[in-house]
């Protein structure tokens, strides 16, 4: 056979793993996908990695997705580290906080498989991290993941999560697929990694003729011809055919993408088993891949000791392979396994799933660990499946809502018609439209939805009305604005007017859908029916929603003075409300914060969404958390809290990944990338607003796109691209909704004097002033003043433009958001100078250099020390940004750890397949802002150095 055992024709690909370890051995983080056809290779790629890793002394630890259990919460993770997690000791375990919260996903951690306790998805996440973070604490991490093609959903969110947000140092995750099998939520995440550098991908293709005949040494052209002819340059292929001289046959329920030869093949040799070996296999098939011995000796019917002799003659034939972990292996490649189970009758299929959900449940493992057995072996009308099944579903939806709504789909299908049966029926739609929302499938949950609403009856109006509210969200998610808008009035229509509470549930909803559209008349009118009714109804939950959507209505309209008397009435009913009556209406706190965001009343948001959160959290109201860490952050960040700012987009953006929701994507991208447009981060701010705006187009909401318009407009003038400002801000001849207009306005402003174009600056500022000159809100006022300013002191006019800054200034500092105040100084400190006040202009200016250093908003503190500079003062780096790489995009620090290390430009640029002048760019960058001289002093600031925030 040749070169058999070896790799073959993959000398290229080699080079690259060599590169990805070389990197990651240097402290870079990262992730490594092979994807290719089934038996191309990937899995012998990834096995050569982990050899040479493990000569290295790294850590290497492996998982394979089956093709059979692809329902299981974090099924390919569990593989991979559940046996190793179990095995650490107990002072490991003591170093490892949140290790308890694992317990409910690997068994290993907790009693005989059973599961722990609940625990969300974001912090099962965060949890993982932390735990792979302090390994690699004690050496290079590899993490292996096979067969990713057919990872559960929970995985799937797991790996990209891990793909953003690597544990810092030398983490390497690698993965296989097979092309054209990629799940659309797998391509997200290997998209959002690939352009920041965290990602290498190796696209593997057929064998060449001449590597073939490496491969097959031995065989005589003709016969080397013939095979490749059958099986192209496939391997497994080719050893699989190239040991088989029969007819082709091919089992009837075959659904592989295999060629019949390869699957006649396999069968063949499983022919040449024994009887026992035989049903051996079938049973180590249904039992699961990789298989424990025990439960694959009771699904055959046979003794342990029987069984592990046919185990024996299994790996004697190569049919399987023993496991790092005692009394446990695995198939030599799934198409083996598949080869095995379809090998097997249906009906002994059956029969064999139904013995192993029964020896699993009577070793007390949970639902969850029986319900994939149970889904294969049930009949219509069992009811026992269908509670089993939904217990599962129960157990699995907070961390795993993909798989929940897998298992009460099976069960309502496991349902058997007839009216006695509707109540049951009803009991499983409602978490399967949740769950489905919560992974993201719109339509299945829009399908459990409209399926619940036929079954609710007229006059069960409650019931209705919150069916009709969630149909509702779940199409403003989908970016159907107008469908959401005609439900709920079509509901609306049919609920009789006595029903108060109901009606100022719709009409609140109503209020919401308009907000989403930017329709402010709207929003207005239906937020005063809300409150009206509500207060008739004397609902308290329902009040402060419709309160807080009355006072966003009355912010809208201009009426500032009945805006701050409603949002304190619903501000005073959530903070008087007890966590178990707030729990049933979490869209209060939501539009309470974000009313309170626009009002200045940042502290009181951040509080409010904090406590929506942990709401969200604990009852599993998953569709709730992105909203709530976006309104957050934006609060945040008004406040100079830029860190935890930038820390809770990047959360929503996972949030919203996992459920879905492009709208919530799309701001949580764009308010990711104005944060790194403050700390001057512009690689990492491009990138998120490039994508933010693509996102922006499949849900065309106005409330999403004019936020990330602005950012990007913004971004846009930092980088040197004035003329397209006013293109990207006035799109569709509208400017972005408050409270994003009067920004718009300043934005516009500087554009136009960038331009030298002082005719069009003077006209923006004249509408600003006569749009929202009434506006009494102090951080709005900023805006305005702070764009007076800028034309005042490009016209020369001193003592005036000192007047707007300080003006601009005063509104910053009581309106509390310090990053404005800040800039609004430099603005001051320059009229001063223009106005003769040269001393007092340079002490402003140098409080606003300090002042922004300190939030970290190191882009405008840039125009401080450009004005300071320009006066001839020294400016020092400030305190924090002293020999620190928080600044740094990833590109960056790439370029500065090897800089650091003594390379060239060119040797960086063909370590990274970079042109040279774009390393010399990188390398002036670097220099800038680590405020170090020369190349050799880039070492000292960076090695040892923090974290670098993932730009996504």
């Amino acid at each position: 056979m040749g070169e058999r055992g070896r790799l073959v024709g993959r000398a290229s690909e080699l080079a690259q793993i060599d590169g990805v370890v070389e990197r990651v051995a240097a402290g870079f983080g990262g992730g490594l996908v092979v994807s290719g056809a089934p038996g191309i290779g990937k899995t012998s790629l990834l096995g050569e990695l982990g050899a040479r890793a493990e000569a290295r002394g790294w850590l290497v630890l492996d998982g394979r997705a089956s093709e059979f259990e692809q329902n299981e919460p974090f099924a390919v993770f569990r593989d991979a580290l559940d046996a190793y997690l179990g095995s650490l000791d107990a002072g490991m375990r003591a170093g490892l906080h949140r290790l308890p919260a694992l317990a409910a996903i690997f068994p290993g951690l907790s009693d005989r498989g059973a599961a722990g306790s609940p625990v969300d998805r974001l912090s099962a996440h965060a949890a993982l991290r932390e735990v792979l973070a302090r390994l690699v604490g004690d050496q290079p991490v590899l993490l292996l993941l096979d067969d990713m093609h057919w990872a559960d959903g929970s995985s799937v969110d797991l790996f990209g999560y891990l793909l953003r947000r690597p544990p810092q140092g030398p983490f390497l995750l690698a993965g296989a697929l097979r092309s054209g099998q990629c799940p659309p939520r797998m391509r997200m995440a290997l998209d959002a990694a690939a352009p920041v550098g965290r990602l290498v991908e190796l696209r593997l293709g057929a064998l060449r003729r001449a590597d073939v005949s490496r491969l097959l040494r031995g065989f005589d052209e003709d016969a080397i011809d013939a095979l490749y002819a059958e099986c192209g340059g496939n391997p497994f292929y080719l050893h699989a055919v190239s040991a088989y001289t029969g007819p082709v046959r091919v089992h009837a329920g075959s659904t592989t993408e295999v060629p019949p030869a390869v699957i006649a093949a396999v069968a063949s040799e499983l022919r040449a088993l024994s009887v026992t070996g035989r049903r051996a296999a079938g049973a180590a098939a249904v039992a699961g891949d990789p298989f424990d011995v025990g439960l694959a000796a009771a699904i055959a019917r046979v003794g342990v000791e029987e069984f592990l002799g046919a185990v024996d003659e299994l790996v004697g034939k190569a049919v399987i392979e023993p496991t790092d972990v005692p009394a446990r292996f695995r198939f030599r490649h799934p198409i083996v396994r598949r080869a095995v189970y379809e090998g097997c009758g249906q009906g002994w299929r059956i029969a064999a799933h139904a013995r192993a959900a029964a020896v699993l449940g009577e070793q007390g493992f949970s639902a969850l660990h029986r319900a994939h057995h149970l889904a294969r072996s049930a009949a219509v009308g069992d009811l026992d499946a269908v509670a089993l099944l939904a217990e599962a579903g129960h157990a699995a939806a907070p961390a795993a809502p993909a798989e929940a709504a897998h298992w009460f789909e099976t069960a309502v299908g496991l349902l058997p018609d007839g009216p006695e049966h509707v109540t049951r029926r009803m009991e499983l739609l409602a978490p399967l439209a949740l769950t489905s929302g919560a992974a993201g499938r719109i339509e299945p949950s829009r399908a459990a939805v409209d399926e619940l609403l036929a079954l609710v009856p007229v006059e069960q109006t409650p019931a209705r009305v919150q069916l009709v509210v969630l149909r509702a969200f779940l199409d403003h998610v989908a970016g159907r604005h107008d469908a959401a808008q005609r439900i709920i009035e079509w509901e609306q229509a049919r609920v009789p007017p006595h029903q108060h509470a109901e009606h100022a549930v719709l009409e609140a909803h109503l209020a919401i859908s308009a907000f989403v559209r930017a329709d402010d008349r709207a929003l207005a009118a239906h937020g005063t029916r809300a409150l009206v009714g509500a207060r008739n109804a004397g609902r308290g939950p329902l009040l402060a929603l419709a309160a807080a959507l009355a006072a966003l209505g009355e912010y809208f309209a201009g009426h500032l003075d009945a805006a701050t008397a409603e949002l304190a009435e619903a501000a005073a009913l959530v903070d008087a409300m007890p966590d178990e009556v707030l729990a049933t209406q979490l869209d209060a706190p939501l539009m309470l914060a974000t009313t309170e965001f626009n009002l200045d009343r940042h502290t009181d948001a951040i509080r409010h969404c904090s406590r929506g959160l942990e709401l969200a959290i604990a009852t599993g109201q998953v569709l709730m958390v992105p909203w709530l860490y976006l309104t957050r952050a934006l609060s945040r960040a008004y406040t100079g809290d830029l860190d935890s700012a930038l820390a809770d987009a990047s959360t929503s953006y996972d949030a919203s990944v996992m459920s879905g929701n492009s709208f919530t994507v799309s701001l949580a991208l764009g308010l990711t990338g104005w944060m790194h447009l403050w700390r001057d981060e512009l690689g990492a701010a491009r990138q998120c607003l490039d994508e933010a705006l693509r996102t922006c187009a499949s849900v065309p909401a106005v409330t999403s796109t004019g936020g990330v318009r602005l950012f990007h407009a913004e971004t846009m003038l930092e980088t040197g691209h004035a003329g397209q400002v006013p293109e990207l801000l006035v799109a569709g001849g509208s400017l972005p909704q408050r409270p994003w207009r009067g920004r718009a306005y300043q934005v516009l402003v500087r554009a136009a004097l960038v331009a030298g174009d002082r005719a069009a600056a003077r006209s923006w500022l004249t509408r600003a002033w006569g749009e929202l000159g009434d506006v009494a809100v102090d951080a709005r006022q900023t805006d305005l003043w702070h764009a007076e300013a800028m034309v005042l002191i490009d016209a020369g006019a001193g003592p005036a433009a000192v007047a707007a800054a300080r003006r601009a200034v005063e509104l910053a500092d009581r309106g509390g958001v310090p990053v404005e105040a800040g800039r609004a100084r430099t603005l001051a400190g320059r009229a001063l100078v223009l106005a003769g006040e040269r001393a007092a202009g340079v002490e402003l200016l140098q409080c606003a250099e300090r002042d922004l250093a300190a939030l970290g908003a190191y882009r405008y503190r840039a125009e401080a020390v450009r004005e300071l500079r320009r006066l001839g003062r020294r400016v020092r780096r400030p305190v924090g940004a002293e020999a620190t790489v928080s600044t740094l995009s990833g590109r960056e620090h790439e370029v500065a750890l090897l800089v650091a290390r003594g390379q060239s430009n060119r040797q960086i640029a063909t370590q990274l397949v970079l042109s040279e002048k774009t390393v010399e760019a990188h390398v002036t960058a670097v220099l800038r802002k680590l405020g170090v001289p020369s190349r050799a002093a880039v070492g000292a600031a960076v090695l040892g150095g923090a974290d670098v925030p993932a730009p996504w």
